[in-house]
């Protein structure tokens, strides 16, 4: 029995490698195309090793010639059984890679980034350490601190920002506050303290911080039905230096299966409803194409609500995003600006990345 079933393992293996090779391919021939290699602007290929890390990213572009010529590449080492990750960049001049930065990573082990340093490549041949993130967890493993940090001419780091989180019970971020290193040791700079509900954000506050004193700048409000828990309005306020003023509002609509199908976003005065500033519309095709269309439509000079821009995305029958395409509405009809293909392997892994203007 088991060596039928890891024959039968191969063979679908086998079976959808082979209908991915004929999607590239068709993919391939559709870019061979004149106009089509007119648009082409970019491509990205990643590769990986047999644990499914990634070991390359390689990024080529369009040149005048009509052929595809190297540009970036960054390649990613691991070290200390992946307590160490190394991602390197590299550019391509005068016919060979050269050295530009790279970030050394340090993990626990419990898997969770301590420590990120940037490094730049010298004209003495070296990397030269810049920047360096510092990361600090509780004894839950929650992230409670990044620290920036810079290299200063004597190789000595010193403070440069940092971010404190608080939490309510479990995992739920209830504060968030950004500082800058001075004279006189942290200085606030904002503030961010969340509410919640029943598990739901109930409200969002952000304050500035001006030589100690803090004051509010920017309030959001969230409600949901009841029925469903589903987020139905976000409500913008400012300070205003005595009073919160209410001045936008989102409205969410959904359909029978939880997803977002409208998003209308309305200015407020004096706490009434104004008028419709933009909408925006998902549609969800299942059908054989699997397509989603997000659908942008603005308020204009005139006062009218025309559509503006639009993304269409299109899935594989393993529900991969193929194809993302761009577009603009101009004179009466739909231009497309933008068109990323993306092809994976049979682990589900991205494989490529082609971008056409």
């Amino acid at each position: 029995m088991k060596t039928f079933n890891l024959i039968l393992y191969s063979t679908c293996i086998i079976l959808l490698s082979s209908i991915l090779i004929e999607n590239v391919l068709a993919q391939v021939e559709a870019l061979s195309i004149p106009d089509e290699a007119e648009r082409n602007y970019s491509r990205i290929f990643h590769n990986y090793d047999d644990a499914q890390q990634k070991t390359e990213m390689l990024e080529q572009r369009w040149l005048e010639s009509g052929a595809w010529g190297n540009h970036r590449r960054t390649t990613y080492e691991y070290e200390d059984d992946g307590g160490t990750v190394i991602t390197r960049v590299q550019f391509w001049q005068n016919g060979r890679w050269n050295n530009a930065s790279r970030e050394v990573e340090t993990y626990n082990a419990n898997n969770n980034l301590t420590s990120r340093t940037r490094e730049q490549w010298s004209r003495q041949n070296e990397w030269i350490p810049k920047q360096r993130d510092v990361y600090t967890y509780d004894d839950e493993e929650r992230k409670i601190e990044w620290q920036n940090r810079l290299r200063n001419d004597d190789d000595n780091w010193i403070y440069n920002w940092r971010f404190t989180y608080s939490y309510a019970e479990g995992d739920t971020i209830t504060g968030i506050t950004y500082e800058e290193w001075t004279r006189n040791g942290w200085d606030a700079m904002r503030q961010i303290e969340d509410e919640y509900d029943n598990n739901k954000r109930t409200e969002r506050i952000i304050y500035e911080s001006q030589r100690g004193r803090r004051t509010p700048d920017k309030s959001y409000q969230y409600e949901y039905d009841e029925a469903s828990g589903e987020l139905t309005r976000q409500l913008t306020r400012r300070w205003t230096g005595n009073a919160w003023t209410d001045i936008e509002e989102e409205l969410y609509s959904y359909d029978e299966e939880g997803r977002v199908i409208e998003t209308e976003y309305r200015e407020l005065q004096n706490g009434v409803t104004g008028q419709l500033i933009a909408r925006e519309i998902v549609e969800y095709n299942d059908d054989e194409n699997n397509t989603v269309e997000r659908i942008r439509l603005e308020r204009t000079a005139d006062g009218e609500i025309e559509e503006a821009w639009r993304y269409v995305y299109t899935y594989d029958f393993r529900g991969y995003n193929t194809v993302k395409s761009f577009y603009i509405f101009q004179d009466d009809g739909w231009i497309e600006q933008v068109r990323t293909t993306y092809t994976y392997d049979v682990y589900g892994n991205r494989t490529s990345i082609i971008t056409q203007k």
